[in-house]
């Protein structure tokens, strides 16, 4: 018997862990006190899906960077996060779902960071350098991991597809938002910062690539990811000594 059957009970359905924040959702007021009363159990209810979410993604990631994707069970991660296989599987439809989830938080805390530092008058590549961070830390240290991720990615469920689209959009827009803080200006009136904030996160995904299919030193990849952002910033903005390019 898989995780999905049981004896003749409807089983509910999944709660996506790849759509919405993790956060709990605001429980609604009403000034009506029986609606009130009927409110406070569903308002506890969500807060308990919501620890169930964050306690699996954690175990899940943690997990995943210990012993890698591949050796990971569905079995051990719910054990892990203290729950059973098919509350596991209500919350996720497969371990291929956890992953896309934990990697795509992990790309909106760089996107977030990038964007503080930026707000704080840190210098452009230090802060385009934060948000592609995760990316290449975890391409760095978990390998294995981050090409599970790319196949998911290019391969995966429409779902998958459609969340990993969605987070390389959002790194997308805020390259372009740091270039904008900095007041960044293309060398070439036929080019956008839109198209730089593009060619820029491109290259970071081709310097992985060229990692994960053996064309490159992973231990280099820190650095190739500096120079090509050096080499970017350089070619394509203009430097009217407002900016502080970082040397490689």
């Amino acid at each position: 018997m898989n995780a999905h059957e049981n004896t003749g009970v409807t089983p509910e359905p999944p709660t996506p862990l790849l759509t919405g924040p993790l956060e709990d959702a605001a429980p609604t007021t009403r000034t009506n006190d029986a609606t009130q009363t009927e409110a406070a159990p569903m308002g506890l209810r969500e807060r308990k899906k919501g620890e169930r979410r964050r306690r699996i993604l954690s175990a899940a990631s943690q997990l995943f960077a210990e012993r890698g994707y591949d050796s990971v069970t569905t079995s051990e991660i719910a054990l892990a996060a203290d729950v059973g296989v098919g509350t596991l599987f209500r919350y996720a439809g497969s371990k291929a779902e956890l992953l896309v989830s934990v990697m795509n938080e992990r790309v909106s805390e760089g996107i977030t960071h990038g964007l503080t530092l930026a707000r704080q008058g840190k210098d452009l590549e230090q802060s385009i350098l934060a948000i592609l961070h995760p990316l290449a830390q975890e391409s760095l240290e978990h390998p294995e991991n981050m090409l599970a991720y790319e196949r998911e990615a290019l391969f995966g469920t429409p779902a998958h597809r459609e969340a990993a689209s969605a987070r390389v959009s959002e790194m997308e827009g805020a390259i372009l938002e740091v270039l904008r803080v900095h007041d960044a200006r293309p060398r070439s009136d036929s080019v956008g910062l839109e198209d730089i904030a593009h060619t820029i996160y491109a290259t970071l995904y081709v310097d992985i690539i060229r990692v994960g299919v053996g064309h490159a030193d992973l231990a280099d990849l820190p650095n190739q990811v500096r120079r090509s952002i050096h080499m970017l910033i350089g070619a394509l903005l203009q430097d009217d000594g407002e900016h502080s390019w970082s040397q490689p």
